[in-house]
């Protein structure tokens, strides 16, 4: 008689976007996976003023959404535990750190069989652990910790992340698992013709972006490139935007412009309107605003601040240091690039996306590591113990 399937339990602080990136993996892996009808699976977040809107990105799996009381950044919501145990999952896959639901997570690991996996989406980073340094110490000492070394596995995505997990001081299994993307959401293609071409940066305004580096870049190299110009967009965090534009004035930049947040259709129309993609960030355990850019068949440049060398391995773009003089020496040589030569890098960028990280591979791999746990199937190979 065949096994019932496996009941997975996501665990986050918001089903919305105002869980930022962690929305967009969490919802797209769960489509992913929710093709697969050996697994069953249910979301628990807590409520927010974007959960209705956004609930049509998790498609027909049911997402149970609670009320949550001060302080919000926490995402306390009572009756997230209760609703958690009533389903009586056989995994729980908590998405982020720092807020209720790893209590949950910890509580139900300790009274249940559920085998736990926490997927850290970059919060163990150097970068990310000194912001709110002395409020994450305390959550550390308080539960975070001991959540995390209890975890039966954590979930990485790249090599890079798997380093910080490990110097972190976690020895447990480690499933190195990327993000993926959609396919069928992107057009592959990309901006043709005449006219002023367009350098696009996309994602949040936040220091650890870089992108003071990328305006300073920008202001060495674009005088020769008369025929560019530089979009840098997204929502802007402690005052960056402001910071930016200062910069850009104070330089004397030209052909630049700042655009707020962007979704959707809107969003997917930057991207393929725009000619090569740019990610300077001094800090990154993914990105995933190159992934995008990829699947919309766009040469990207990329900081080694992110895990894209591969950038180089399948020419499709420039993985370089994020300096001044890097930035400037790769835009350079990006915007000098016919734009057949660009094309035909964004092909192969385009050509390495639909091979390793479409949704639905990522979800098989996953759905492996969920076995796994369950002792249902072997160890896969992208578990490193």
């Amino acid at each position: 008689m065949p096994d019932s399937p496996l009941r997975i339990a996501q665990l986050m602080g918001s089903a919305s976007r105002a869980n930022a990136g962690v929305f967009v993996a969490a919802s797209g892996l769960s489509r992913g996976l929710a093709e697969h009808a050996d697994l069953e699976l249910e979301v628990f977040a807590a409520r927010d003023g974007h959960t209705e809107a956004d609930r049509p990105q998790w498609c027909d799996i049911p997402v149970h959404a609670f009320p949550k009381v001060p302080p919000a950044a926490f995402s306390y919501a009572p009756g997230m535990a209760k609703a958690v145990r009533d389903f009586a999952p056989q995994i729980v896959h908590q998405h982020g750190l720092w807020t209720y639901p790893s209590l949950v997570a910890r509580r139900l690991a300790r009274k249940t069989s559920a085998r736990v996996i926490v997927s850290v989406h970059g919060m163990l980073t150097p970068w990310a652990l000194q912001h709110s340094a002395r409020k994450k110490k305390a959550a550390l000492w308080l539960y975070e910790r001991n959540n995390l070394a209890s975890a039966d596995c954590i979930h990485v995505t790249s090599e890079t992340e798997l380093k910080q997990v490990r110097a972190f001081g976690l020895e447990q299994p480690v499933a190195v698992i990327p993000l993926g993307i959609e396919l069928d959401f992107v057009a592959n293609t990309q901006s043709v013709g005449q006219g002023v071409r367009t350098v696009l940066s996309l994602g949040r305004l936040h220091p650890i972006k870089g992108l003071d580096l990328l305006v300073r870049a920008w202001a060495r190299v674009s005088p020769s490139h008369v025929d560019w110009c530089l979009k840098i967009v997204g929502p802007s965090e402690v005052g960056y935007k402001k910071v930016l534009m200062a910069l850009s004035n104070e330089l004397g930049c030209s052909r630049i412009e700042f655009l707020g947040a962007t979704y959707g259709e809107d969003k997917n129309a930057l991207y393929s309107s725009a000619d090569v993609f740019i990610l300077p960030s001094h800090d990154e355990n993914f990105a995933l605003t190159v992934l995008e850019a990829l699947g919309h068949s766009l040469p990207v440049v990329a900081s080694t601040g992110t895990p894209w060398s591969g950038l180089v391995d399948h020419q499709c773009g420039w993985w370089v240091e994020p300096e001044v003089a890097s930035l400037a020496s790769s835009l350079d040589d990006a915007m000098r690039m016919p734009q057949t030569e660009l094309h035909e890098m964004g092909k192969r960028g385009r050509t390495w996306v639909e091979r390793d990280f479409t949704w639905n591979t990522v979800a098989e791999r996953m759905r492996s590591v969920y076995k796994w746990l369950a002792g249902r199937g072997p160890k896969p190979d992208c578990v490193i113990t």
